[in-house]
């Protein structure tokens, strides 16, 4: 479990530097976003 506790950190980092470096790529955010929330589920059903 700590293992994906890493990946949501590290995802939403990424989330956060893609919105304030490229706030106008409107392909990337929903694609980061979209794997923050499936690691957030994934991680949901673990506990």
């Amino acid at each position: 479990m700590g293992k994906l506790l890493i990946k949501i950190e590290t995802e939403r980092r990424r989330l956060y530097d893609v919105s304030r470096k490229e706030p106008h790529n409107v392909k990337k955010i929903p694609q980061v976003n979209q794997r923050l929330d499936e690691l957030i589920n994934m991680y949901q059903q673990e506990i």
